[in-house]
């Protein structure tokens, strides 16, 4: 009897935990159902604030389940381009660039205004994320300068001058040339030339037997960054630094003819800008600097180790003349109209001073984040950036930017006010202090991270379009070069009605592996794309126009301007790159067109064979180069990238062979959930890189041990994210 009631209780236990179960399983279904997950809760980082706003009528998943996949609205992507107005440009920029505004001060505030306002009156959602950083600033109280001395130390025989002017009203408000976070000093020791400060020119001063060290250094701006050459001068024993432009870089045959007649450099002034060679904001290294962050000492800081200055090439003619010691080598010269020397250590030669003042203060910017909600997919966004501080009054960097992002801002509301709904959600993001290395969009990074690897489709970058006006120009992921082309194609040249941007850029920029396309190079550069590439895995794009013309021919073979970073760059320099705005108007007709096809394409433009393809060719060169000793780890890897390449070529087959108007709407969910996230996997969390990345379209990884156990592991990782 006591057998039977036992199993009678366990019968009726078995039931009500079943009932139970069944209830609490319907109570979950239904409030999933009433209470859908807004763009406001992000899980884990849901404690953070200030995140884009999305429409309150919309789920994380709009409309994705009703029917079947429709075929966005094929005028959309005329219209858009049509829609991009050259006077509007104009306008945005003339503002912009009206009076200094260098991050942290009141005139970086002036923009921000500005910026969050146009938004708002085009009736954007905007919201301001707010950081405190720390910056890097002359001392107002004292004058920052190069002086040679006579023979005993004692009386100045030169000092360089304060930098130039513009004869703006507003030049009072620009800061005189720095070398920004080099520290404070003054410094005594003989002059040595250093040609462009490259590893390779110290091995040859080696070669010479010239001494670098307890040496002050003089080095032309040009070739590797500025904080490179800061720090191999410092590696080497070098006390101080000056840099200057030579006129061979930024005034071609010395020509008389410049600024403001001509785009060439006047003698009078020089590139100056942030000497650190790392980014984001060096008081809180891989994590938002948000109220309460913890900040480290700055002994901890990644920042340059000994003073440095700027001098215009008039003053660098007098410093180089006074060299002695042997002759420059042949490839050293410049072009001051004399036989430049490497200098020597021996008594007679003249001593140089170098005298610096340069304070680190925590200051607040603001980035500026302007949203557009998709229809279907909003918890998917598409985002397009530039930064918004400048070193002194930024026509062209990052006015020409800035004013093409929002003249594309005003033209996605435009046909959002006419009834057209992207798929997926849109931002509009202004960044701050990217001229102090890259330090508002690699703090929102910081902070939204996951968020990010959630949502982000793609970052388009914009910084610099006049960089040039001779060639459509575009550095990006692999993955998103086939949408790029694609784009280019649908606007008209602005030099040539007859053709297509993309006609006239795959003859000027030609890429010889792949006979009739341009030339698409990796984004290495240090901008604000950099954070969205190797903190997250985000496909992105650089867009811009490169080099210098005149009468339709190449005049200036270097990609940045001669008078990038100085006080020169104004408004009138931008009417005399791009006369009617042209340039300026195609760069923003083809953003707005990538645009587009990324936030409203059903299945997203991101294309994994492209990317396999090009990764496995830069490995292919990399492992060339490997040591022997580690062919095992090399047939294992290599191994890992066949299967990634089979996985994205039978991946991309199966996108080809859809015909979307059959296909279940969740189907074509999961395989765009494939196509975003399957980069994400090359991310080396622990350095904060890109495992290939990282490295530009001519160079090559260095594949030690731990690099290639890493790399087999993330194509390993992307391989089953593409098939599964």
């Amino acid at each position: 009897m006591a057998t039977v009631t036992g199993k009678l209780v366990a019968v009726v236990v078995a039931v009500v935990v079943t009932v139970l179960c069944f209830v609490t399983g319907l109570f979950i279904g239904w409030f999933f159902l009433d209470h859908p997950a807004s763009s406001t809760s992000e899980g884990s980082d849901s404690n953070m604030t200030h995140y884009p706003p999305s429409s309150a009528s919309s789920s994380s998943f709009g409309s994705l389940g009703q029917g079947h996949v429709t075929e966005p609205d094929p005028t959309v992507s005329a219209r858009l381009i049509q829609e991009v107005q050259a006077s509007n440009i104009e306008q945005y920029l003339r503002v912009l660039s009206e009076r200094p505004h260098l991050a942290g001060t009141e005139g970086d505030e002036r923009t921000v205004d500005y910026v969050e306002q146009e938004l708002k009156k085009m009736g954007y959602d905007v919201t301001l994320a707010p950081y405190d950083v720390l910056l890097s600033y002359p001392a107002k109280q004292h004058f920052n300068k190069v002086t040679m001395l006579d023979g005993r130390r004692r009386n100045a025989i030169f000092t360089s001058d304060v930098g130039a002017t513009t004869g703006s009203d507003w030049d009072s408000e620009v800061t005189p040339p720095y070398c920004m976070y080099c520290p404070s000093g003054k410094v005594q020791g003989k002059l040595i030339y250093a040609n462009y400060g490259r590893a390779q020119d110290f091995r040859t001063l080696e070669k010479l037997k010239v001494d670098v060290n307890k040496a002050i250094v003089i080095m032309r701006y040009g070739k590797i960054s500025r904080g490179k050459k800061v720090r191999e001068a410092a590696k080497r024993g070098g006390k101080a630094v000056v840099l200057f432009n030579d006129p061979a870089d930024v005034n071609i045959n010395m020509t008389y003819n410049v600024y403001p007649a001509t785009w060439w450099l006047p003698e009078d002034d020089v590139e100056h800008g942030n000497f650190r060679t790392s980014w984001g904001d060096p008081a809180t290294p891989g994590r938002a600097a948000v109220d309460g962050a913890y900040r480290i000492p700055e002994k901890q800081m990644d920042l340059p180790s000994v003073p440095c200055h700027p001098v215009s090439y008039r003053d660098a003619r007098i410093l180089l003349q006074n060299l002695e010691g042997e002759k420059a080598p042949e490839e050293w010269q410049g072009q001051l109209g004399f036989e430049y020397h490497v200098g020597s250590n021996t008594p007679g030669a003249l001593p140089v001073e170098v005298d610096v003042k340069n304070n680190l203060e925590t200051r607040r910017v603001y980035n500026v984040l302007a949203t557009l909600p998709g229809a279907t997919e909003p918890d998917r966004v598409v985002l397009v950036g530039n930064h918004r501080d400048a070193i002194a009054y930024g026509a062209l960097d990052p006015g020409s930017g800035t004013a093409v992002m929002l003249e594309v801002a005003r033209a996605f509301m435009a046909l959002y006010t006419q009834g057209w709904r992207p798929r997926r959600t849109v931002m509009f993001c202004s960044w701050a202090a990217e001229e102090f290395g890259v330090i508002g969009s690699t703090e929102w990074v910081e902070e939204r991270r996951r968020w990010l690897g959630d949502r982000a489709v793609a970052y388009l970058n914009l910084d610099t379009v006049l960089q040039g006006n001779y060639s459509f120009d575009v550095s990006a992921t692999p993955s998103l070069q086939a949408a790029v082309i694609r784009a280019a194609g649908k606007v008209t040249d602005p030099h040539q009605p007859d053709k297509t941007v993309l006609d006239v850029w795959r003859t000027r920029i030609t890429d010889d592996r792949s006979p009739g396309l341009p030339w698409i190079r990796r984004p290495v550069s240090m901008t604000d794309f950099q954070p969205f590439i190797h903190l997250v895995g985000v496909p992105v794009t650089h867009s811009r126009y490169s080099f210098v013309e005149q009468d339709g021919s190449l005049i200036y073979p270097v990609r940045n301007y001669p008078l990038y970073h100085t006080v020169y760059d104004t408004f009138p320099l931008a009417a005399m790159m791009d006369p009617d705005l042209a340039v300026s108007t195609a760069v923003a007709a083809i953003m707005a067109e990538l645009t587009r096809d990324l936030a409203d394409s059903p299945i997203l433009p991101l294309v994994p064979r492209d990317f396999a393809t090009d990764i496995a060719t830069h490995m292919d060169r990399a492992l060339q180069s490997s040591p022997q000793e580690l062919h095992h780890h090399i047939y294992y890897l290599k191994a890992a990238i066949n299967d990634f390449l089979t996985a994205s070529t039978t991946l991309q087959s199966h996108i080809d062979s859809l015909e979307l108007h059959t296909v279940d709407p969740f189907q074509v969910r999961r395989i765009n959930d494939k196509l975003m996230l399957y980069e994400r996997e090359f991310v080396d969390h622990q350095r904060g890189q890109h495992l290939i990345l990282s490295h530009g379209s001519n160079s090559n990884p260095s594949l030690d041990e731990q690099t290639m156990s890493d790399m087999i592991q993330a194509f390993r990782a992307a391989t089953h994210t593409l098939s599964t």
